[in-house]
This record gives structure tokens, sequence and C-alpha cells, in this order.
């Protein structure tokens, strides 16, 4: 009899661990389906007199300004007024500074809670402004090719599952054990920073503390502090965000992140030359950080200092080539000087950074919450801010995703709007540069595309059923 050799034995190891894998994989395929269609048969009730439409975004969605209305509920009047059969409950999740990280978190919550018939996503805007070129990397191919496993789906679930059973003994640490000081400052330090991207700032502000009594030199903790009270707006909480900053800087003096948040509290305070101040020094300690100067950009722009405005965003550009909130800055500086060109210049620099560069945070969130959608038969409708390409987030997914979701752009109708009756008639505001936060004509201006664009959808699946 033949003997087997090492290689051969280790071979057969892998070759063995590779078939158990299949097997579970192949099962694991069969149970899903299985368990996916009795859920789709529940989920069909053809009693069902309400088609639910669930709305995902930020400010541009929630209910920011009640006196103007937003436009889920305008949405909700318009497609109720066509005289259907059967009546449209649209759902606002709109949540005011939140990032599309935190949508995705609250994603399958809301979907149990509501089992939309479609979901509308209009977000991004709050993500952080860093952005790669496109291009697929073999990383990028092996991550598709992962996430169409369901082993690699089973991990990450178990993987997410672990990490909420930690973040809920950290909650019930600092809600319970107010005494205990076995814990380390750096986990009271984390689970702060987590409540301030989840938005709880109160709890934010006493995981800070608790790690403050643990170490009362960290200066990380009193930075983290100060913006718990910064997200909060009134004058007593901007007094204690001086205090906590002042407390981190005196500290670290060479803590740039306080530094921006002391030049934010003297803004507020209406003392311009200490805000200035505090950003100049932030730039001193971190001259690397280009967002730094687009916010002394913006304090000089709104002192009406335009050369300085000018000469900031140039050196944030020079940093950053693909700094794109300076861009927009600069382009609306450009346009109130009446310098055409130069505006234009910068307009099509916006469009080349979003054709060319993405947010790979953005781009991965938007691949699983289209993932999570798609798996539950759940239609999504991606929607662009007004006045955008939205082409932008069509590069996000591969033609053959692109075929099951629904694109909105609302680029021509606002365009068309704004020739017409000026931006003001459309826009409280231009916080983002290009485009702002709606009037109530601006929300019902977006409604109606929404509305059309959902009608045709609902349409088009009729006559094919």
């Amino acid at each position: 009899m033949k003997k087997i050799t090492i290689k051969q034995k280790i071979g057969l190891v892998f070759f063995g661990i590779f078939l158990a894998l299949l097997l579970v994989e192949l099962f694991l395929r069969m149970g899903g389906y299985v368990m996916l269609s009795i859920q789709r048969s529940e989920n069909k009730n053809e009693n069902k007199n309400e088609y639910v439409i669930l709305c995902l975004g930020e400010s541009t969605t929630a209910n920011l300004y009640l006196e103007e209305s937003n436009w889920p509920a305008e949405l909700e009047k318009i497609l109720n007024s066509k005289g259907s059969v059967k009546k449209f409950q649209v759902i606002n999740e709109g949540i005011v500074g939140t990032t599309t990280t935190q949508i995705l978190a609250n994603l399958e919550g809301n979907l149990k809670k509501y089992q939309p018939d479609m979901v509308i996503a209009m977000m991004g805007i709050n993500d952080a402004w860093t952005r790669v070129p496109y291009g697929t990397s073999s990383k990028s191919n092996l991550r598709l090719f992962l996430g169409n496993l369901r082993l690699y789906k089973l991990g990450n679930l178990l993987f997410l599952h672990c990490s909420e059973k930690v973040k809920n003994f950290h909650e019930n640490e600092i809600d319970n054990i107010k005494e205990d000081r076995s814990r380390s400052y750096q986990e009271y330090i984390d689970l702060g920073w987590e409540y301030i991207a989840k938005e709880e700032y109160e709890k934010a502000e006493e995981a800070f503390k608790k790690a403050i009594e643990i170490d009362p030199k960290t200066y990380i903790a009193y930075t983290g502090l100060g913006w718990s009270y910064r997200n909060r707006l009134t004058v007593e909480n901007v007094e204690k965000a001086e205090e906590a900053f002042k407390k981190a800087i005196e500290l670290n003096p060479g803590n740039d992140d306080a530094y921006e948040g002391l030049a934010w509290v003297y803004t507020e305070q209406n003392k311009p030359k200490l805000a200035e101040l505090m950003l100049k020094k932030a730039i001193e300690i971190n001259p690397n950080n280009s967002m730094t100067y687009v916010e002394l950009a913006i304090l000089y722009k709104d002192q009406y200092r335009i050369n300085e405005t000018i000469e900031t965003l140039k050196k944030s550009i020079e940093i950053d080539p693909v700094n794109e909130r300076a861009y927009l800055i600069l382009k609306e500086v450009y346009m109130n000087l009446s310098m055409n060109t130069e505006a234009e210049e910068a307009y099509q620099r916006i469009l080349q950074i979003r054709l060319n560069y993405y947010n790979p945070i953005l781009v991965r969130n938007y691949q699983q919450i289209y993932d999570i959608l798609n798996e539950r038969e759940i239609k999504l409708f991606i929607m662009q801010y007004p006045v955008r390409e939205i082409e932008e987030f069509k590069n996000f997914f591969t033609e053959e995703q692109q075929k099951n979701i629904v694109f909105i752009s609302n680029k021509e109708n606002f365009e068309e709007v704004l020739e017409n009756v000026g931006y003001d008639a459309l826009f409280i505001d231009r916080f983002a540069g290009d485009f702002g936060h709606c009037t109530l004509k601006g929300n019902r201006l977006m409604a109606e595309n929404v509305a059309n664009v959902i009608l045709k959808e609902l349409e088009r699946y009729k006559e094919k059923n």
C-alpha cells in the first residue's frame, strides 16, 4: 500500500475543510430560501389597502422646519390625491445631523417596525468628506465575492451580534454601576464617542464624565465632553463646552480638535476674533487638516473678508485637491462677485470630483442597504439632492445592481424652476454650498417629482404582473 505523504495529508485536510464549508454554504442557502419564501408569503396580503413607503435621510428629509412641512409629508398628500384604490402611508425616518452609518444601523429595526413596500433614501451629505479615486482593486473584488457568501454574512451577523452585546454591557454599566472603577477610562471614552455618533449626547456626557472620574488628566475625555455639549445648543451648554475645551487644552496644548471646538464656542458667542485665533492655532498644530482651513474660510466669508476667504480656500484645496466643500464655498464666493468664469471652473471641478472620486464608507453603506432590501424584495429608490447629478449615486453600483434600483434625479426639475423664481423661493439656506434645506415650495417640487416616478414604477409593475 502506497504511503501518503505529508503534502497529501495537508491537501486532504484542506479539501475536507473546503468540502465542509461548501456543504454549510449550500445548507444555509437552502434554509435561507425556505425561510424567505415563508416570510414573503406571510407578507403578501391581498386585502392590504395601504402601500407603505419608508423615507430615509437627514435634515433635508426630517421635519426640520415645522412651518415649511417636508417632502415625505407632501408626497403622502400628492399620492393620496391621485384617487388610487390603495392608500399610501409615507413614513418619515429622516434624522437631523445623522450619517449613513447610523441610518444603516437603524434599518433592520425600521423594516421590522413599518414593513414597507418600498424604501426611498436621500442621504450622504453628512458623511465625512474623505474621497478616494474610483477603481476596482483586488480587495474590492474579494469583498464583493465574500459579500455573496451566506457563510460570510452569517459570520458578519455573529460579529455584529457580539458587538451589540458588548455595547449593551457598556450601556448597562453606565446606567447601573455608578461607582464601579474596575473598567478603564478608555472604555468610557470609546462609549462616549459611540453615543455622540448615535446623537445621544446626554449619555455621551455621562460616559466622558465617568472617564474623567477614573483619570482626571485624560484630555480626550474633556474634548469629547466639549463636543457633547456643543451638540445641545443652549447658552449654558456653550459655556460648559468652553470650559471643557479649555481644560482639554490645559492638559494637552497640542490638541487641535479642542482648539476647533473653542473656535465654534467663540463663533456662537459672537467673538469672531477669538474664533479666528483658535482656528489659526489649530492649523499651527496640524497644518495638513484641509477642513480647518475651510472653517477659517467660512469665518472670513461671514465677515465679508473676501480676499482672505479665497486665499484660505485655495490653501485648503492645495492640501486636499479633492476637497469638495472648499470648491463649493469657492463657487459661491465667485458667484456673489459675478466672477462667472471662475465660478464655472469651480463647479466643473466639483463635478469631476463627484464622478471620479467617492467616499468608501458612503458606498459601503449604500451597498449594504441595497443587499438588505434586495434580499427582502423591497424596492429601493435612491434620490439625489436638488441640483446634483444622479450619476454620482449610480456609480456606487454595478450595472446588474442598477437594474434593481430606481434612481430619482432632482436636477432638471429644480434648475428649471430656479431660473424662474430664484434661489430663495426653493431654499431656506445654502448649507451644502450648491443647495440647502427646502422651503414648502421646494419640498412640494421634490415630492411631485418623486410621486411621478413612484406611480410610473407601480404602473410598470402592474403591467408585468
